[in-house]
Order: C-alpha cells, then sequence, then structure tokens
C-alpha cells in the first residue's frame, strides 16, 4: 500500500474500479477526498513533528532522550512506534500505577516491507520515493548514498532485535519500580524523572509506581538496541518510521497526481 502510494496509487484505483465493482466505491472515495481537502497538509506534517522532537531528513537538533519521546508518541498521542503504552491505574489490588510497555504489532509489518524491498539498491528507490513526496524545500539536499544505505542498516537491525525469536528467552512480564528501573536499563538515568516528561498523566508518578515490560525479550531488545547505537542515530531512525507510518496519511491532495 504504502509503495502504491507513492507510485501509482491513482492509477492503482482506476484499473481497479474497471475490474472490480467494489473497486468503484474505492474510487469515488478517493475522488471525495481529493476534490474536498482545501490544501496539502505537508506542513502539519512537519509541525507535528517537531513538536515531537522528530526530524526527518535533517539531523535531530534536540537532544531529548529518544526513549521518552517513544513514550511521548505512544502515550500521548497514540502514536506507537517500537511499542505500546498503557497506564494501568491503582485499584483495590494494587497500590502503585503501573506503566505497560508491550510491543507494537506494527515492527512485524515494517520488517515485512523491508523483506519485500529485497535489497539495499531497491530500498534507496523507496526512502527517495518518500523524500520526493515530503521534502519541498529546494534547498534541502537530498542526503548521501551513504546515509541512506546506514538508514536501512539501522532499521533492518532495531527490527530484527524486536523481533528476534530467542528459545531461551523469557516471555514473562518484567515489572521494576521507577526508582530501581536505571539499574536494569540502558535509556535512563532517572526514570521517574523521564516519566513525569513525557508521560502526560494528570499527575505525577512517584518513584514507587512500576514499569512493566510485557515480555523480558521486550525489555532486552530495548537495552541491546540503546547500547548499540547513540541516541542522535535512535532519534533519527524513529523519525524515519514515524514518516514511513504516517507520511502517506499526510494529505489527500499529496495521493493527486
Amino acid at each position: 500500500m504504502v509503495r502504491r502510494w507513492l507510485d501509482d496509487f491513482q492509477w492503482l484505483l482506476i484499473k481497479g474500479a474497471k475490474h472490480l465493482t467494489v473497486g468503484k466505491k474505492a474510487k469515488a472515495m478517493y475522488d471525495s477526498c481529493t476534490a474536498s481537502a482545501p490544501q496539502p497538509t505537508k506542513g502539519a506534517l512537519t509541525a507535528f513533528m517537531n513538536a515531537t522532537n522528530l526530524s526527518w531528513p535533517e539531523e535531530p537538533t534536540n537532544d531529548v532522550n529518544a526513549f521518552g519521546v517513544l513514550l511521548d508518541l505512544a502515550y500521548n498521542w497514540n502514536v506507537p512506534l517500537w511499542f505500546r503504552v498503557v497506564v494501568l491505574p491503582e485499584d483495590a489490588y494494587h497500590e502503585r500505577r503501573r506503566i505497560l510497555i508491550s510491543l507494537n504489532p506494527q515492527v512485524a509489518q515494517w520488517q515485512a516491507i523491508l523483506e519485500q524491498l529485497g535489497s539495499v539498491k531497491t530500498y534507496m528507490v523507496y526512502w527517495t520515493s518518500f523524500y520526493n513526496q515530503l521534502v519541498s524545500d529546494a534547498d534541502n539536499k537530498i542526503p548521501s548514498d551513504s546515509a541512506i544505505v546506514n538508514s536501512y542498516r539501522i532499521l533492518k537491525t532495531v527490527l530484527g532485535t524486536f523481533l528476534k525469536k530467542d528459545t531461551y528467552a523469557d516471555e514473562a512480564p518484567v515489572q521494576l519500580s521507577l526508582d530501581d528501573a536505571p539499574k536494569h536499563v540502558t535509556f535512563a538515568n532517572n526514570m521517574t524523572e523521564l516519566v513525569n516528561e513525557h508521560v502526560d498523566y494528570g499527575c505525577n508518578f512517584s518513584p514507587h509506581d512500576l514499569l512493566v515490560f510485557s515480555e523480558a525479550r521486550l525489555l532486552q531488545a530495548l537495552n541491546n538496541t540503546f547500547a548499540r547505537y547513540s541516541n542522535a542515530e535512535l532519534l533519527h531512525h524513529i523519525s524515519w518510521l514515524f514518516v514511513q507510518a504516517h507520511g502517506p496519511g499526510c494529505g489527500p491532495l499529496q495521493l493527486a497526481p
């Protein structure tokens, strides 16, 4: 679907309408959207990215914690990238709030897209297609081939790390208090402060509240990823994931020829 949007989405709908009755409805919906949209919304996409510390294709300029950015997107905006976030309140059986982190199923979809591309050369065409659709600034030079290849390597490694099946991995949840979490993670020195900065729950979390990872191997994958790459590299990678997930929906006029 993403590739079709980039290459010939309108042609696909026209062809479908000729061969399938149901295709006429899809074509009519497309025509309605492109006719009624007042203006392209690439600006809205860029504004959202700026507000959430995302930057693409430019390198990130803010030194914000990448894990915090992921928390913000997943909880405050319901835009999960690596993982989903749910806050479970106190109740009769739990005296402490629990921040539940679970793997985003879309990670598997992104890996499938990467595998379908088949080669670095095809990936470069894929990457450049997004660039041509979303970057209109004539002064913004396209990154070098080496930079695009590096984004491929990071994307492939990160997705593979989260989806790696380890026979001996513990699938049981991991529960850490916020004040104790820094002893077990590679991505935060003060988890209480980080969570309060990026999770807008309406009131502050205490050091005794809990961070719960749905599986031990998810925590292991996070630790391995943050240990392997710099914060800036991960911010850029996260931004690229966001663009892949939400760039095609930035505005119906972007689908028009």
